[in-house]
């Protein structure tokens, strides 16, 4: 039965986390800290469950998002490949039905692959993606996924630190709407504004870059 399955997939995390659950915090608290920047590892003892783990733990926070309305939240997952991105999955459920919840997902992985599975479904539901040079094996791969001819293959090849290049839908001020747009430029060496980094004679809410 459903309940039997939940249950067999359940029993071995709570078992793993017996002694390491601690109630003294709830999102209310962490929501609530003067700190803009929350970060939550992972301990090696949990690399097993982790997974099932940080499914929880997105699961409830965007629930408790929802109901309490907060200000816009970004989660940034490192090597996101790693996590459960099934379709079922929290993650595939705040990249579909976040963004009008004001709830957000930044994922981060070192490889990029092509591929028809249920995690490949999940990501590509990512309206906005930021490649640094990508590794040797994944070019071709990431070359695909910007429709860029593999004549130009050398634009990754040469990738410089801190170059990247955006695929995402940009205002276009000749067509009045956002389009499909592939970006290329450098991310500064400290932070700064958008409005900072462009100069003021260019109008920084339209653009109209398309990678050469």
């Amino acid at each position: 039965s459903t309940i039997s399955a939940l249950r067999d997939k359940l029993l071995p995390l709570l078992f793993a986390l017996e002694k390491h659950i601690n109630y003294e915090k709830t999102w209310a608290d962490y929501l609530a800290s003067p700190k803009k920047i929350l970060i939550f590892s992972m301990d090696t003892s949990f690399e097993k469950q982790g997974k099932k783990l940080l499914d929880i733990l997105l699961a409830s926070l965007y629930f408790y998002h929802i109901k309490h309305k907060y200000t816009n939240i970004w989660l940034c997952i490192d090597e996101i490949y790693d996590q459960n991105l099934k379709e079922d999955g929290a993650i595939n459920m705040i990249f579909t039905q976040g963004r009008k919840s004001r709830i957000n997902i930044i994922g981060a992985t070192q490889g990029f692959q092509l591929s028809r599975s249920d995690e490949w479904t999940t990501l590509n539901n990512a309206k906005t993606k930021i490649f640094f040079k990508p590794l040797s094996t994944s070019i071709s791969d990431v070359m695909k996924e910007l429709n860029i001819p593999q004549s130009q293959r050398s634009i990754f090849a040469n990738m410089q630190q801190r170059e990247c290049i955006i695929s995402s839908e940009l205002y276009s001020k000749k067509e009045k709407n956002n389009i499909p747009a592939i970006v290329r430029g450098m991310v500064p060496k400290k932070f700064a504004s958008l409005r900072d980094v462009i100069p003021p004679s260019i109008d920084v809410t339209c653009f109209d870059i398309v990678l050469p």
